[in-house]
């Protein structure tokens, strides 16, 4: 009698994660089928990698100011969400009319590739060279950069790395060097076709131009980076309560609250209140000082009198607004604000 090696639910598990053909079975019609994706626990890491945020979006302007400082031209440049991708999948999704960047980017091992659009560097060629007065010329159906287009490509693939290097400074140092730049991908199609790059595509666009930059990094090795680049959760955490404590006091300011000038108060024992009757007299003394409440919370205080005919209340005098040792008109508002919320 053989040994059973898997039980009938493990056989089904890995059914469920099968990537090959869909196999249902007649008990399992309500079960949801979905390919394995073997990129799930690659795309897990680079999700940990909360600093990568943070250095993109800074990577995004420096290289916003290199191109517009030395090519002239005011692209706006936003990264996508880091994604890992085969190099299978990365060679499928390729438009045509490319050249590539392959380079070396210690201390990640193994050779990254940079991936520009030749669409991109004659829109570059004539923006820089040509003036940009005309209509960029059509490109669709060329394959080969002209020796123009491959020195933009130099130019901008310069930028594109010292920008990068200068992002990620803090965090990871890298020093990149161009091995080689050529106008067809077979030094990226060589590779093994389950081979997972980290992928970079920064979205590039003016008022009548657009494309993308592409980078893949080895995953394999850029995952060792994790540490350096997992950031400081427990900062970010206290940053953010902070700018939402800023933000709230902002909007605070707009709530409308009653302010109410108070000349003067008396307290009477309960019979006499309860013994009042028409044409009573209370005697109140003249009030030498004015409070202020709002929200029925006494803020400060001031001196009744007359302002352009109208009968006011001037606070802020000095030695009239008397909140007491380290207490401020501000504070006191918030206070009595607070206290208000709280009773509600």
């Amino acid at each position: 009698m053989s040994e059973e090696i898997l039980s009938d639910n493990e056989v089904d598990a890995l059914m469920e994660k099968s990537g090959g053909d869909e196999v249902l079975f007649a008990s399992d019609s309500a079960r949801e089928y979905r390919l394995f994706d073997i990129t799930d626990r690659e795309q897990g890491t680079v999700n940990r990698m909360g600093a990568l945020s943070s250095i993109l979006k800074r990577h995004d302007e420096l290289t916003h100011l290199g191109m517009l400082k030395r090519l002239n031209t005011n692209f706006e440049v936003r990264c996508q969400a880091p994604r890992v991708f085969s190099i299978a999948e990365a060679v499928a999704s390729l438009p045509e009319g490319l050249v590539l960047v392959t380079l070396n980017l210690p201390p990640v091992s193994g050779q990254s590739f940079m991936i520009l659009s030749i669409n991109t560097l004659s829109y570059l060629v004539h923006r820089y060279f040509g003036g940009g007065n005309t209509k960029a010329p059509d490109v669709s159906g060329r394959s080969d950069a002209t020796s123009s287009e491959l020195r933009l490509s130099e130019r901008l693939s310069d930028i594109y790395l010292q920008s990068l290097t200068e992002a990620f400074q803090d965090k990871v140092s890298f020093e990149p060097e161009v091995v080689d730049t050529q106008t067809n991908l077979d030094a990226l199609e060589e590779r093994a076709a389950n081979e997972k790059y980290l992928t970079l595509v920064s979205e590039i666009a003016t008022g009548d131009f657009e494309d993308v930059i592409r980078l893949f990094v080895p995953f394999e090795s850029f995952e060792g980076l994790e540490t350096q680049l997992a950031g400081a959760q427990r900062n970010q955490s206290i940053s953010l309560e902070d700018e939402w404590q800023v933000r709230l006091a902002d909007q605070m300011r707009d709530v409308p609250v009653e302010i109410a000038g108070v000349l003067a108060t008396i307290e009477l024992p309960l019979r006499n209140v309860l013994g009042l009757k028409v044409d009573d007299v209370i005697d109140l003394s003249p009030p030498g000082r004015v409070s202020l409440e709002v929200q029925n919370q006494t803020v400060g205080f001031g001196q009744y009198g007359v302002f352009d005919d109208k009968k006011s209340v001037k606070y802020g005098m000095e030695g009239l607004l008397d909140l007491g040792a380290g207490v401020t008109l501000s504070s006191a508002v918030d206070d009595a604000l607070n206290e208000d919320a709280g009773n509600e």
